[in-house]
C-alpha cells in the first residue's frame, strides 16, 4: 500500500483506464484469467484505503462499474461474492475513522452499488461486521448500527439519503455529531433559490445578451441568433410564471445509431417558461413523448409552487427513450454536459457542488444564520463560475468525449473554459447568477464576453431586479 500512496497519480490513471475498459470493452474483461481478477480485487482492496480524493474517486468509480459488470459475468460475480465480506470490512473501517471525514461520501458509492445489485449479500456482510461491538470502533451505539443496516436494506433509499445515513454512522464511529444535509432544508438562509450557470460556446455563433424578450415583457434571458434557430435559448426566467428553464447539449457521440439530426433543442426552454397553460409536470410529460425528435439535450425545469412557495426541479434527457423525467430533491445539485447523476458527473460538476456548499457554509456560519451580505454572495458565486481547475484524468468526461483530443478534453474539463491555441474561438462565453430572496424579489446578473473574437478578457455585466408573480412589474435593468 505504501507504493500506491507514493504513486497516486499512476493509481488514478490505471483506475480510469480500467473504467474505460469495463465500459467499452467488457469482452476483454470477460476473457481475463482468474489470476487477473484476483489482482484486480487486490488493487481495489488496497486502493480503497488511499486518502487522495481524486484517486479514491477513481477507485470507487471502477469498483462500482465492476460490481455492475458482474451481473453479466457469473465468474466475476462468484469472485465478488468471495471477496465481498472483506471489501465491506475495508469500506466500513475507512468510513468509521480510518479515512478522513471528507472522503466518506466517496466511500459510500461502492456500498450503495453493492446494495443495488446484491442487497441480501451486502446486508449480510454488513451485519457480520457490525455484530462485533468494537468494529469499526466501540463508539457507535446499537441504534446507529441498526439505522445503517436499515438504510442498506431499503430499496427506496435515495443516494442523498444513503449518504446521510453513512455520514451519521461515520460520525458516530468518530464520537462526533453529524448535522446532515437534509436538516438544512428548513433553515431560512434568506434566499429561496440560488442558480449559477456558465454557457460554453463557439464565439462565432451569433447570440443576444440577456434582455427582456420582445414577445413577453416578463421573460429574461439570452437568445440564439443562428439562422433558423432565432429565439432559442439556454437559460430563461419568466417572472410572472415563476418558471426557469436551463438547457445543455449532449454530444451526438452518445447517440450512436439514433437520430442525431433532429430539430433544434433551443426552443425547449421558451416553450416551457412562456406557456401559462402548462405546469412543470405536464410539460415534462409532453416533452417525454417527443424528446426523440430533438438533438441531444439535458433540460432542467424549475417552478415555484404557489401554495408552498417552494421551488421544484425536474430533469430530463433524450439519450434513451426509456429514461423518465426525474424530480431532483437533493440540494444543492449540479450538472453539466453529462447525464444527471453522481455516477456520471464530471470532475468539474463535483467541484462546483463542493465549492457551492462551502460558500453556503461560510456565509451562513454553518447554517446558523441568514445570509446578510448579498454582495459577498454574488462575488463568491461569480468566483466559483470563474474556477479554472483542470481535471486531466476525468474518466466520465473522457468517456463522453472520447472522440475529442486529449487537449480538447482538458480544455473543457474546468468550470470556466478558457481558450487554447488549438481552440481559440471556444470557451465560457456567459456566466449567470440568479437569486430569489425570501420575499420573492430577486436579481438576475449576467456577465458576457463583450467581443470574444477580438478580446476574450473583456466582459459586459448587466443586472436586473425582479418581483415574482407580479404582472405589473416586469424585470428592471439596474446597471
Amino acid at each position: 500500500i505504501q507504493w500506491l500512496k507514493n504513486h497516486v497519480d499512476i493509481v488514478e490513471d490505471f483506475a480510469n483506464f480500467l473504467i474505460q475498459i469495463i465500459k467499452k470493452l467488457p469482452a476483454v474483461v470477460h476473457h481475463c484469467p482468474n489470476e487477473a481478477f484476483v489482482l484486480l480485487f487486490q488493487f481495489v482492496k488496497t486502493g480503497l484505503q488511499l486518502h487522495e480524493q481524486a484517486t479514491l474517486r477513481s477507485i470507487t468509480m471502477f469498483t462500482s462499474n465492476y460490481i455492475e459488470y458482474t451481473k453479466s459475468n457469473q465468474r466475476a460475480a462468484d469472485l465478488l461474492k468471495q471477496n465481498g465480506l472483506e471489501i465491506v470490512q475495508i469500506l466500513l473501517k475507512c468510513i468509521g475513522g480510518a479515512s478522513p471525514r471528507h472522503l466518506v461520501d466517496t466511500l459510500s458509492l461502492p456500498l450503495l452499488t453493492l446494495t443495488k445489485f446484491y442487497i441480501d449479500s451486502t446486508v449480510n456482510w454488513v451485519q457480520q461486521c457490525l455484530n462485533d461491538p468494537n468494529f469499526p470502533t466501540p463508539s457507535p451505539k446499537r441504534h446507529h448500527r441498526e439505522a445503517l443496516i436499515k438504510a442498506l436494506s431499503s430499496e427506496r433509499t435515495s443516494r442523498a439519503n444513503f449518504k446521510d445515513h453513512v455520514n451519521t454512522f461515520s460520525s458516530a464511529c468518530r464520537g462526533i455529531e453529524y448535522s446532515g444535509t437534509s436538516s438544512n432544508d428548513n433553515i431560512d438562509i434568506g434566499y429561496n433559490l440560488i442558480l449559477l450557470s456558465n454557457r460554453d460556446e463557439d464565439f462565432r455563433r451569433p447570440a443576444k445578451q440577456a434582455d427582456i424578450w420582445k414577445d413577453t415583457k416578463y421573460a429574461l434571458g439570452g437568445q440564439d441568433q443562428t439562422l433558423s434557430r432565432e429565439g432559442g435559448t439556454w437559460l430563461c426566467l419568466n417572472t410572472v410564471q415563476s418558471k426557469i428553464g436551463v438547457l445543455l447539449n449532449l454530444t451526438s457521440h452518445l447517440f450512436e445509431g439514433k437520430n442525431i439530426n433532429g430539430q433544434s433543442r433551443g426552443f425547449i426552454v421558451p416553450n416551457y417558461v412562456n406557456n401559462p397553460e402548462i405546469n412543470l409536470d405536464l410539460y415534462m410529460d409532453e416533452l417525454q413523448k417527443v424528446k426523440g425528435n430533438y438533438t441531444g439535450f439535458n433540460f432542467l425545469g424549475i417552478e415555484r409552487q404557489l401554495e408552498s412557495k417552494k421551488w421544484r426541479a425536474k430533469y430530463i434527457n433524450n439519450v434513451s427513450a426509456d429514461s423518465l423525467p426525474i424530480e431532483i430533491k437533493t440540494s444543492p445539485f449540479g450538472f453539466s454536459n453529462h447525464i444527471y447523476g453522481d455516477e456520471n458527473a464530471f470532475g468539474k460538476t463535483r467541484l462546483g457542488c463542493q465549492l457551492f456548499k462551502t460558500l453556503l457554509h461560510d456565509l451562513t456560519d454553518n447554517y446558523k444564520k441568514t445570509i446578510t451580505d448579498e454582495k459577498e454572495l454574488i462575488r463568491r458565486a461569480f468566483s466559483l463560475l470563474s474556477d479554472t481547475t483542470i481535471f486531466h484524468n476525468d474518466s466520465n468526461l473522457d468517456c463522453v468525449y472520447s472522440h475529442y483530443t486529449k487537449a480538447n478534453r482538458d480544455q473543457i474539463s474546468s468550470i470556466h473554459v478558457q481558450t487554447t491555441g488549438e481552440e481559440p474561438t471556444y470557451g465560457t462565453r456567459t456566466s449567470t447568477v440568479l437569486i430569489v430572496r425570501s420575499d420573492q424579489t430577486g436579481v438576475f446578473i449576467e456577465k458576457t464576453l463583450s467581443n470574444p473574437l477580438v478580446d476574450s478578457s473583456e466582459w459586459t455585466e448587466n443586472k436586473w431586479h425582479f418581483q415574482l408573480n407580479d404582472i405589473n412589474e416586469p424585470p428592471v435593468l439596474i446597471n
